[in-house]
């Protein structure tokens, strides 16, 4: 599972949000590892995730990391 991806504002739109899911789909040996997305950065993600590397939302969590937001899950479930 990816835990944490993060682009500092000066380096967005530069491919380097592409370069870091590269290599950590490389390092977990898997083509759509299982990540989560808190709602206040889904917008962020969606076309990196859903457009450039065709993940599968497949659950949406209430409360889940923290109270009072939804946690996106892409490829997989948590248990």
């Amino acid at each position: 599972k990816i835990c944490t991806l993060r682009v500092m504002p000066e380096f967005r739109r530069m491919g380097v949000g592409h370069q870091l899911m590269d290599c950590a789909i490389s390092a977990l040996n898997t083509t759509h590892p299982i990540i989560t997305v808190s709602d206040d950065h889904i917008q962020e993600f969606s076309k990196l995730l859903i457009k450039d590397y065709k993940f599968v939302p497949t659950e949406i969590h209430y409360g889940y990391y923290r109270e009072n937001h939804v946690e996106y899950v892409f490829n997989g479930v948590l248990n």
